[in-house]
């Protein structure tokens, strides 16, 4: 049998989920779609689907799952677009990272007889200095030796849990089970805040008066350091994320804050002993934090659940909406 799997949305990950799954061709068939020309043409010359519908409702009527690539301001309109076209017990899965709204959503617009699940991806290291977006930087690796958060409701089924599962492990990620509220405060704390960082950085010094003259000297540290706002995942309206995610980002606004306040206490006070631990004490877990990165290796038990890729294909291929 072959699961016919549509991505809708083809950006890097979009394109990446195709390249990913080109092993399994023979079990799964790929459809790419996306309202972009452009982004059409260029999954095409990568070959990363093996079939391109012109319009979104002939790339669903037949799909068993359904992987959304969107800006998540976008979700909701394409959650009543696809809603009258999908299979009966066919699978919706979000990797955009907002998984209660999305899900609320969902509860509201989908109907009963689909599937609705978040799979949220750390991507991989070797793509960890890569940090432009743009659809041409996809590839087959981007999941390789990294988790995905899989979180749904409390109704949704083992099967279904299943079948996430497999389409982890055959993008060559490692499946990480969670809940919504849990997920959440992740997103908030290694998603949202470094682009609210870098969006205080941008605020305090572009949109002040002498900007004329810092301008000048700003460079690669500077441009660095704004690079979460070119990851923003809204097209128009931004700030959705940060609203949606409100109970978990005021709490770590908070801290954030007041680690600003002790620096700038330490500063005030020519602390350079204070100043010097903290700074040494952060280099040192950053770089046991990308050395785990890069190994792969987490202290998180892998259940026999989880299947090798082989099995996980065998299933995959099997399953039919």
């Amino acid at each position: 049998m072959t699961t016919r799997i549509t991505v809708l949305g083809l950006g890097k990950t979009g394109i990446s989920i195709g390249l990913a799954l080109e092993d399994a061709k023979k079990g799964v068939l790929r459809t790419g779609f996306d309202e972009d020309k452009e982004l059409k043409n260029l999954a095409k010359k990568t070959k990363a689907f093996d079939e391109y519908p012109s319009n979104i409702t002939d790339a669903i009527k037949q799909a068993d799952i359904i992987v959304l690539d969107l800006p998540v301001d976008r979700l909701r309109t394409v959650f009543i677009t696809v809603a009258p076209t999908m299979k009966p017990n066919s699978i919706l899965i979000n990797m955009s990272p907002l998984v209660k709204a999305s899900s609320k959503w969902a509860e509201e617009l989908l109907p009963k007889n689909v599937h609705f699940i978040s799979a949220i991806p750390a991507f991989s290291y070797e793509s960890m200095e890569d940090v432009n977006k743009e659809p041409r930087n996809a590839r087959a690796d981007l999941f390789t030796k990294s988790m995905m958060f899989i979180a749904g409701d409390a109704k949704i089924r083992k099967e279904v849990i299943d079948v996430v599962v497999d389409f982890a492990v055959l993008l060559g990620a490692t499946p990480y089970f969670t809940d919504l509220d849990e997920v959440e405060g992740l997103i908030a704390n290694v998603i949202l805040l470094p682009q609210l960082a870098a969006a205080a950085l941008a605020s305090s010094t572009m949109l002040q008066p002498g900007w004329d003259d810092n301008q000048r000297l700003a460079g690669n540290i500077f441009h660095l350091a704004l690079k979460p706002l070119e990851l923003v995942n809204e097209t128009e309206d931004y700030g959705i994320s940060i609203l949606q995610n409100k109970q978990n980002i005021l709490p770590i606004l908070e801290k954030f804050i007041a680690v600003l306040q002790h620096i700038q206490r330490l500063v005030i006070d020519e602390d350079s002993e204070g100043l010097k631990d903290l700074l040494t004490d952060i280099l040192l877990t950053r770089k046991e934090w990308l050395d785990k990165r890069k190994e792969g290796k987490w202290n998180y038990y892998l259940s026999s659940s989880i299947p090798l890729k082989q099995d996980a294909l065998k299933r995959f291929s099997n399953f039919s909406s």
